[in-house]
C-alpha cells in the first residue's frame, strides 16, 4: 500500500482508537487509513493495562465492544503509615492483559476499514 490519506504510527490502544473514531466519522476512508506497528499482534506489553470506563463508554458509542477477559474497577484505596483510606466508586474502569486487548482491539480496527502492518 503506497497512497494512503492517514497514517498512524503506533497500534496500541491510542493509535487504534483514533483509527476506529476517524472511521467512524469519515467511512469513506476505509482502505485509506494505515496503521503501522512495529510487533506482530498478539505481542506482551509490560505497560499497565487499565482501561477507564469512559474509554468503554466512547467505544460503545460508535458499536465497539472490545470483549477480553478483565477484572472490573469499583473502588480506590490507598494505605500511608498513617492509616487507610477507600472509597466505593462506579465504572472506573477494568484491569486487562495488554497482550490480549490490544489485539482484539486490532482485529476489530481492522474490519472496520484499518489497514494494519505490523
Amino acid at each position: 500500500m503506497t497512497d494512503v490519506d492517514v497514517l498512524i504510527v503506533g497500534g496500541g490502544p491510542a493509535g487504534l482508537s483514533t483509527a476506529l473514531f476517524l472511521l467512524h466519522a469519515r467511512p469513506d476512508l476505509r482502505g485509506r487509513v494505515l496503521v503501522l506497528e512495529k510487533a506482530r499482534y498478539p505481542r506482551e506489553k509490560p505497560c499497565a493495562g487499565a482501561i477507564g470506563g469512559r474509554a468503554d463508554k466512547l467505544f460503545a458509542s460508535i458499536g465497539v465492544d472490545v470483549d477480553v477477559p478483565s477484572v472490573t474497577v469499583d473502588g480506590m484505596s490507598v494505605v500511608t503509615a498513617q492509616g487507610r483510606a477507600g472509597h466505593a466508586i462506579a465504572d472506573i474502569g477494568r484491569v486487562v492483559r495488554r497482550l490480549e486487548y490490544d489485539h482484539r482491539l486490532a482485529q476489530i480496527a481492522a474490519s472496520r476499514g484499518a489497514v494494519i502492518v505490523e
